[in-house]
């Protein structure tokens, strides 16, 4: 059966936590208990004898009747219910068991559709919204209300009851509250013990300029418990007056009346749902106080806790939600929604699922036998964003429906299907309209139809309110508005109107026949736009008016035609253009003259003199070129198999050479390429960076930097002529990046922070540009990773955390435009993990071994593409020995063991691939050895021997030799062997490598192995009072470096060390938190 919830009389039954509840009382059930009560919930009131109970919940397993009684029991007492007088679960003595109580499945809309019996008129909306009343017949949304459900009781438990549901225009968004939410929340089981006893709704854009509060107040005064008024005896203009002054006398009356329920098994609330909240946020009608004065009240109400507040905005104006920090303030709780285009299974369901609660059927096809159902999806899945449109059109079938509710194919084939259905919607509304409104359809039409310079492809603009100049023409487009014909939003924070499907254009006679007779002027007016827009993007610039000849004169022939009105932008382009070929004109005249006498004399030398410079700068760029090819192209071929040392000498060759060139002067007869001129220097720049990866790459960080400064100022100027270029964007990103990380490679991290903030920005930039361009998302999502590092080494926890998540959200975003990129996965699972390390800092355990799953799930997934790839054994390996030492801490060692386990088999396939990789040898030997320390201790192994053996052909040079032999003593302690323990500890202790390398705890992996250390001593030490010493150099040596880390790692040997030292009430806390996760030994 569906484990969705459902309601058991008054109790509602959530399978997927076990858990069923009653208003505000929850009680949870054993898996088994839940088991059994959704299988006589599935057969609904029949009796089922026990023998089928146990063979369906007990499968394979021989047992009496006890377990089944018992659970029997378990359930009757959760629901408050007697064998004796059963109102739950019936006992039929010598038979079995069945339900009595009432079973409602809310959310299953099969169910839900074959049980309905539309009595209304049309199942079908048209171009209307849903309402609350056809909620019977509203389908397809189940998923999405089902999340908002979850999100408005979670919004509850926070505070603050505010839903804001963002979507693109068209998309439902009103419909999925209005007959989806709202009749959920109103069912007499409520949500999650939360019901609502009256709505009230508000549409913004039908409030007029000075009534916000009035209309808010108006709206109020229809919320009604018990047939009662909320708030009686008040007129709208006293309570918007009580509002502005006394918002908590309204909450307090709204209170009040909710108290009167004081019966209910659930909390009562009411629901206030705001539409339309775009003309709020950027209508001129209201002024930002009244804005702001709005939204504060609003906030106010939705944390009043009696109210819920859900509202509905057009995605296109997430920059003004942004704006508003009220509307921002849940967000990261889950109080925004984005309302996405229905899938294609969706579209089925709201299609079919209203004619089946109606008891219509379907035409099939009477040649191809395809059902009518079937090829209204096919038409609508090809463009998603047309669901008005098929709601009007399956109102229409509706209508001519046969007499025996059958609707029909050759009725959708005479609206011409759902494209041709828009246009018979329009001419009908057309014919409605006065002859004064018709007369004005040309004007209206090419403000709104541009067809491409190639005189074939017709493409609706949006078209500015203020443009129409007559009353008649405004009552025509409006009246297309209404009839959603038209669509009217703003753009740009004008208002404007555009068409609200291109196959108006396509299948309106009335368009066509326009079309077809203006198809010229169109065409010389999208050139004439196209030529503008080109001119503005340039500031202006005078090489970017019209040419004189044929296009000058097609932009002249626009002007002096009536039927199309130009922009002002258009006519300032015409103007500029015909004064400059004026101007031109009369220096041609006057220097006429003056040619024809120099004429021979400047052939001849200039011919020499240019013949000369051409040769000369062709072979510069040629050798420019080539040394650009050399250290650009051969470093991006190279970096990827490490030889960067390669072009060590080139480069140094080429750096001398670049940085000792000077910008050229610009010649007062300079006829060069500025495009090809940019395009020089932004290769000198490309390589001058790529010089620097060189350098870096070989250590030498000071040519390294003088690369990267060279090549930023380059930059920095190519900035500022063409600010918005996405090649010149990245390469400054990653210039900053560079110059940003060899200050973090010098630990001097408050320098690196202004460049790693530039790359950020040069990226956010770049995103702006190009949203939906994947290197403009995998670069941002770099950046947001690069801030996040530094946070880390600046203890900056809290947003280390949020900058992780930000890049994990562009990885994904750029994963849905190419999910196999392989690399791409990689560095997804490189970001959990390291939003698992800062979540392990914030003291968040299970958050961050949650993350280190999802981050081996991923690599998993990857290494099934790419076996043979060692460097992603290498990564398995890290995230394994990442969980072992997390889950380490925990009593039981099964699970720590297990995953350095799976650590060890990992890294030894990568040994297989690259066997003399010491690096995978020296990982091998460190999750070998925690092996054996986590092995249980009446438990030896000769991998021991092995382990030692290995160890004894090193120094401790390295933090992981040292670890290695850290867990080699513990293996010993734990089997006690404390003379072996000794003596690897005394080995440790006198390898000089490994003192120099503690006397410096600023590192903190330093710091780590000294705690460590001093915690074995203690272990091993028998004299009380040396004991002690050693526990407290471990509480001096964590506070001295103290980081503000809440790591397991560093609270854990601070608990053994206060404990130790019989001052545990110093860090109860910490230690009481370790022991709700679990954790309960702190022995040394």
């Amino acid at each position: 059966m569906n484990t969705a919830l459902f309601f058991v009389g008054e109790w509602q039954v959530t399978p997927a936590t076990n858990s069923i509840r009653r208003g505000e009382q929850t009680k949870h059930l054993e898996p088994k208990a839940m088991d059994v009560l959704l299988l006589l919930c599935e057969k609904q009131g029949e009796l089922l004898t026990s023998e089928e109970i146990i063979s369906h919940c007990w499968p394979n397993v021989a047992l009496g009747d006890n377990p089944l009684h018992k659970v029997i029991t378990q359930l009757r007492k959760a629901f408050d219910d007697k064998a004796s007088d059963p109102h739950y679960i019936e006992t039929i003595r010598k038979r079995g068991y069945r339900v009595i109580a009432e079973i409602n499945f809310p959310l299953n809309e099969e169910q839900k559709a074959s049980q309905t019996s539309w009595q209304g008129d049309s199942p079908f909306v048209g171009l209307s919204a849903f309402a609350p009343e056809q909620a019977d017949v509203f389908f397809g949304r189940n998923k999405q209300i089902a999340t908002l459900l979850q999100r408005v009781s979670a919004q509850i438990e926070f505070g603050r009851a505010f839903c804001l549901i963002l979507g693109a225009s068209g998309s439902g968004k009103s419909s999925l509250v209005n007959a989806g939410v709202l009749p959920a929340l109103m069912s007499s089981n409520g949500y999650d013990g939360i019901r609502v006893h009256s709505y009230c709704q508000l549409d913004f854009a039908d409030v007029s300029k000075e009534r916000l509060l009035l209309d808010l107040a108006s709206t109020l005064l229809d919320l009604e418990i018990n047939d009662a008024p909320v708030l009686s005896d008040i007129s709208a203009d006293a309570l918007a007056e009580l509002l502005l002054t006394d918002p908590e006398q309204v909450i307090s009356r709204c209170k009040a009346a909710l108290a009167t329920l004081n019966k209910e098994c659930t909390t009562p609330y009411l629901f206030l749902f705001i539409d339309r909240l775009e003309v709020l946020l950027s209508s001129p009608l209201f002024s930002d106080d009244e804005r702001n004065q709005l939204l504060a009240l609003i906030e106010r109400l939705a944390t009043s806790g009696c109210m819920i507040i859900f509202s509905a905005c057009r995605n296109d104006f997430y920059p003004q939600v942004v704006s508003q920090p009220s509307l921002m303030a849940g967000k990261a709780n889950g109080a925004h929604f984005d309302l996405l285009a229905p899938t294609r299974s969706e579209l089925k369901q709201m299609i079919r699922l209203p004619a089946l609660a109606a008891g219509l059927s379907w035409q099939h096809h009477p040649e191809h036998h395809t059902p009518l159902d079937e090829q209204l999806c096919n038409d609508t899945a090809n463009n998603p964003d047309a669901l008005p449109i098929l709601q009007y059109t399956l109102q229409q079938l509706y209508l001519q429906r046969s007499p025996d509710n059958e609707l029909l194919f050759s009725e959708y084939q005479a609206l011409g299907t759902i494209e041709g259905a828009i246009g018979q919607k329009a001419e009908q509304v057309f014919c409605q309209l006065p002859k004064d409104q018709q007369t004005e359809l040309a004007a209206v039409l090419s403000k709104l139809i541009t067809l491409n310079p190639d005189g074939e492809t017709l493409t609706s603009r949006a078209a500015h309110w203020s443009e129409l100049t007559s009353p008649a023409a405004t009552k025509l487009v409006q009246a297309m508005v209404d009839s959603r014909l038209f669509v009217s939003h703003l753009k740009n924070e004008q208002a404007c109107f555009s068409l609200a499907h291109e196959a108006l254009l396509r299948h309106w006679q009335r368009a066509i026949d326009w079309v077809q007779e203006h198809q010229q002027s169109l065409a010389i007016q999208s050139r004439v736009q196209l030529a503008t827009e080109r001119w503005l993007l340039e500031h202006k610039h005078s090489d970017f008016l019209l040419a004189q000849g044929k296009p000058l004169q097609e932009a002249q022939s626009l002007v002096k035609n009536p039927m199309f009105s130009l922009s002002s932008d258009d006519q300032a382009l015409i103007k500029a253009s015909n004064n400059k070929a004026k101007r031109k004109k009369r220096v041609l005249q006057i220097t006429a003259a003056a040619l024809v006498c120099l004429t021979f004399i400047a052939t001849f030398m200039s011919v020499r003199s240019y013949h000369a410079e051409q040769i000369a700068k062709q072979k510069r760029q040629e050798a420019e070129s080539l040394l650009g090819f050399m250290v650009g192209e051969f470093a991006d071929k190279l970096r990827s198999v490490k030889r960067m040392d390669l072009l060590d000498g080139i480069s140094n060759k080429a750096l001398e050479y670049f940085t000792n060139q000077d910008e050229e002067a610009a010649s007062l007869f300079d006829f060069s390429d500025k495009q090809a001129e940019f395009n020089n220097h932004f290769q000198y720049a490309q390589t001058l960076e790529a010089m620097g990866e060189v350098a870096y790459s070989r250590g030498k960080t000071d040519e390294a930097f003088t690369a990267f400064e060279n090549a930023r100022t380059r930059l920095e100027s190519l900035l500022k002529i063409q600010p918005n270029n996405l090649d010149v964007l990245m390469l400054a990103g990653a210039n900053a990046f560079w110059l940003g990380q060899l200050n973090f490679d010098s630990s001097d991290y408050n320098a690196a922070e202004p460049w790693i903030k530039r790359y950020q920005e040069y990226s956010e930039k770049m995103y702006t540009l190009a949203p939906n361009d994947f290197n403009s998302i995998v670069e941002l999502s770099y950046s947001y990773n690069s801030l996040g590092s530094l946070y880390l080494k600046q203890f900056n926890y809290a947003l280390a955390k949020q900058s992780f998540t930000e890049s994990l959200k562009l990885k994904n975003q750029a994963l849905a435009l190419k999910p196999d990129n392989k690399n791409l996965l990689r560095d997804k699972t490189d970001t959990i993990s390291w939003i698992a390390t800062t979540e392990e800092n914030l003291g968040n355990l299970s958050e961050a071994l949650l993350m280190l799953e999802q981050a081996i799930n991923q690599l998993d997934s990857v290494l099934k593409i790419r076996p043979d790839d060692a460097s992603l054994l290498n990564d398995i390996f890290n995230i394994y020995m990442q969980q072992s030492y997390l889950l380490s801490y925990f009593p039981d060692k099964k699970d720590a063991y297990l995953k350095a386990e799976n650590a060890t088999i990992s890294i030894k396939k990568a040994l297989r691939q690259d066997p003399n990789n010491v690096n995978f040898k020296r990982k091998y030997y460190r999750s070998l050895s925690y092996q054996l320390m986590l092995l249980e201790d009446n438990k030896t192994s000769d991998e021991a021997i092995e382990v030692i053996n290995y160890i004894n052909t090193l120094t401790s040079s390295n933090p992981t030799i040292i670890n290695i032999r850290i867990s080699l003593i513990k293996y010993f302690i734990n089997r006690k062997n404390y003379q072996k323990a000794k003596e690897l500890l005394n080995e440790l202790e006198n390898d000089s490598e490994f003192k120099e390398r503690i006397n410096n705890t600023r590192k903190i992996e330093n710091e780590s192995i000294l705690i460590k250390t001093y915690l074995i001593k203690a272990k091993l030490e028998k004299d009380p009072i040396s004991k002690s010493e050693f526990c407290r150099k471990v509480i001096s040596t964590t506070e001295e470096n103290s980081s503000g880390s809440k790591s397991i790692k560093t609270v854990y040997p601070l608990i053994q060390a206060y404990i130790c030292l019989n001052k545990v009430s110093e860090i109860e806390k910490n230690k009481s938190k370790l022991i709700e996760l679990g954790i309960t030994n702190f022995d040394l």
